[in-house]
């Protein structure tokens, strides 16, 4: 669809791997059967259950109602660094449903396919799932390959050809285990004391489930043969008596034949055999052509997504009010467009200050106010509330009856998006006079969007102030959406509000890493939040979701992870917070397989003040100092010729008078007067900094001290002294007298 965007969103979202939270599964070693399993197409018999050799096909991506189904065979690029992987899953089957695949090893696929008339043939790495509890389904082959620059401009050429077909050949090789199972000579059979109950049990077969959070299980399958020390009858342990030599009391064991009953001879056990294997090898065929979006999509940016419509769902906070998430599916079935909910001031990077950017550039009359301009740059990224993210998760895992419960987002699927300044700060009386750029073409989410403000000295007031006092709704950013999959032209606004707050900013950085207990049983109690930054933190939460993960593959997510602790915390540069898990979901743990556990921090804030922070931010404003000469003029050095003696006898012994200015930045000057130099000046400048914390151009401040200097006294200081005003360039001073 032209001009649709579809950038992938890079939220503060950390991925912690806990591999070592998965329960622990029993390897299969060799199948045990019968007669050795040659035959691909023939179903054989094992302990009175039907097992075959495994047969393997592109899995099949259910949506429920929300997406189509699709096969698992798509091509993913990473638009941060460009490169291009071609994902896909393999599932191991049998097409009987009351067959169980055999268990295989070292699993190889190779895919390959034609790219501008050339063949393609590479390797997948391969993670293989944990056995699923399907009578005929054995386990997911998730794979995965890095594909050229070069053979993808050569595929997306071929398939912007008419009609042109891309043909994938999927070769699937894998190692079948066995041992043939053989009659043989019963073992004798030895008492043992102290047996447990445990021990009673002949393990000819185990199956150890592990419950997913939404009750299917992963089953993890083992055939193990376990011989008894002992026979046994019903419940209790018969065991042969065996008594020492009656005459010493000592020496070796011996068994005593008195009145003994011999025993029954004991039926030969079947016994496995040596191992062996089978090398498979299966050829699967798949074709595609550029309507294939699910496949193709994010190689074919241009190509239309039809069918597909944005839902609004009305969710209730928890003050009883409603707020409302939009979503809509993409051409990839774990990727939905998703709205920020609202679009805040971005951090910078090196310090977590807000990126604003003020420059002051001076009229033709440096001295005139109203010809000054504050040039005002806010850079602003959509910010996507993590507690919304998991109503998304929520409700599509609803939607789709469990089919969805993960997903990637994606800020696109819109026609256009622009700015609207909110009527309160719009108009030629208000108080942002000037121009704001109202239609923004495209917002990256990485880069963001900058709102440039023109206004005049006197407005800077109120943003200031605005800005210090908090949240400040100034517009909205429109967004544009398509309502009908198959008429881009039917759309509909949506209003994200454009907030200014200096507290809430987007992208200050944190670490995040996972609390090991050390404990096999729980091996995860927590996670731990390393302020990373030299400058101190807030963080107002945290929301936590487990994630069963394979590749990009989501099996199972839980959502109702908590915490010990109450928020918000405050950590100091550099240092760290342990944050604990609720110890009711730590012990769940231990029935589950978890592979990742999803944590994103929300409420980053520096821990200083507003005024601080927007201290700082006028610490950097650019532009031209003031320059402005301030006069200092002694009246009576100017008249001492034409006043009477009466006035004069007082200053008769004054030779001079140094007066010493000290500006705002606490820089001293001074210049000298006297009879034949009674004024002078001094050359002044104001940084933009003092002028913007003044917001005044005639408000100059400084200091000033006199010292009269006498012929024959020493000379007398007056204390630093504020002006009377300093709406002129000029300064009147008066020698002291010298008292008698």
């Amino acid at each position: 669809m032209a001009g649709i965007e579809n950038t992938k969103i890079q939220p503060q979202l950390y991925m912690l791997s806990t591999a070592a939270m998965s329960t622990r599964i029993f390897v299969v070693q060799h199948n045990q059967v019968n007669e050795v399993p040659s035959d691909a197409n023939r179903v054989y018999v094992v302990n009175g259950q039907k097992f075959g050799q495994p047969r393997f096909r592109i899995k099949k991506r259910k949506g429920g109602s929300v997406i189509p189904d699709s096969d698992a065979f798509w091509f993913v690029k990473d638009a941060t660094t460009g490169k291009t992987t071609l994902h896909c899953i393999v599932e191991a089957f049998r097409p009987e449903p009351d067959v169980f695949p055999f268990t295989i090893r070292n699993q190889q696929i190779e895919v390959q396919f034609q790219a501008g008339g050339k063949t393609v043939k590479q390797p997948m790495q391969i993670t293989a799932s944990p056995l699923i509890n399907d009578i005929n389904i054995l386990q997911d082959l998730v794979a995965e390959t890095e594909i050229t620059p070069e053979t993808v401009l050569d595929l997306v050429r071929d398939l912007t050809k008419s009609n042109l077909t891309v043909t994938f050949q999927l070769t699937i090789r894998s190692e079948l285990w066995f041992q043939v199972m053989t009659s043989g000579p019963a073992e004798q059979a030895r008492p043992r004391v102290g047996i447990g109950a445990s021990d009673m049990t002949d393990l000819t077969q185990l199956k150890v489930r592990h419950m997913s959070a939404a009750g299917r299980p992963f089953l993890a399958q083992a055939q193990i043969l376990a011989r008894t020390d002992h026979i046994i009858a019903g419940d209790r342990v018969r065991a042969r008596p065996w008594v020492r030599d009656h005459r010493t009391g000592s020496g070796p064991i011996v068994r005593d034949h008195r009145n003994q009953t011999p025993g029954p001879r004991p039926e030969p056990q079947p016994q496995p055999g040596p191992p062996a294997k089978i090398d498979l090898m299966h050829v699967e065929m798949v074709q595609y052509t550029k309507k294939d979006q699910s496949v193709f999509g994010e190689l074919l940016a241009d190509t239309e997504v039809n069918g597909f419509e944005w839902t609004s769902v009305n969710l209730i906070k928890e003050n009883g009010l409603q707020y409302p998430i939009y979503y809509k599916p993409t051409a990839q079935p774990d990727v939905f467009f998703f709205l920020p909910q609202v679009f805040r001031i971005k951090a910078k990077e090196n310090n977590g200050e807000p990126k604003i950017s003020i420059t002051m550039v001076a009229g033709d009359d440096p001295n005139d106010t109203a010809k000054y301009r504050i040039n005002i740059g806010i850079t602003l990224l959509p910010y996507y509330n993590p507690k919304a993210k998991k109503d998304l998760y929520r409700t599509l895992n609803t939607a789709t009856t469990g089919l969805v419960k993960f997903c990637e987002l994606s800020l696109g699927g819109y026609k256009s998006v622009r700015f609207e300044l909110r009527d309160a700060f719009a108009g030629e009386n208000a108080v942002f006079r000037g121009k704001i750029k109202e239609a923004i073409e495209t917002i990256d989410p990485i880069t963001g969007f900058t709102l440039s403000v023109e206004c005049s000295l006197e407005s800077f007031d109120f943003f200031k102030r605005e800005l210090s006092d908090g949240e400040w709704v100034v517009g909205d950013a429109v967004f544009e959406l398509v309502t009908d999959g198959d008429n881009p032209d039917q759309t509909k606004s949506v209003r994200i509000p454009v907030e200014l707050d200096i507290r809430k900013l987007v992208g200050i950085p944190v670490g995040i890493e996972t609390v090991d207990s050390g404990q096999p049983d729980v091996p995860i109690t927590g996670f731990r939040i390393h302020n990373t930054n030299t400058f101190p933190i807030v963080v107002g939460g945290a929301e936590l979701t487990l994630l069963s993960k394979i590749g990009s593959t989501v099996y199972d997510a839980d959502y109702d992870i908590g915490v010990q602790r109450a928020w918000p915390i405050e950590i100091p540069e550099q240092g760290s917070q342990e944050v604990l898990l609720r110890q009711e979901d730590i012990m769940d743990l231990t029935e589950r397989f978890w592979t990742e556990l999803s944590c994103e921090p929300f409420g980053l804030s520096l821990n200083t003040t507003p005024e601080q922070v927007l201290s700082k931010v006028i610490d950097y404003a650019t532009g031209d100092p003031q320059i402005w000469q301030l006069e200092v003029n002694c009246p009576l050095f100017e008249r001492w010729n034409e006043l009477d003696d009466a006035t004069l006898a007082p200053f008769r012994q004054v030779h001079q008078v140094i007066v010493e200015i000290k500006n705002e930045a606490g820089e001293v000057s001074a210049v000298q007067l006297s009879k034949t130099k009674p004024v002078d000046s001094i050359k002044m400048a104001r940084s933009i900094k003092q002028i913007l914390n003044s917001q005044q151009l005639s408000s100059r401040k400084y200091m000033y001290r006199v010292g009269t200097v006498y012929v024959l006294d020493p000379t007398f200081w007056t204390d630093w002294t504020e002006p009377e005003t300093t709406s002129g360039n000029f300064l009147i001073i008066r020698p002291q007298k010298l008292t008698v």
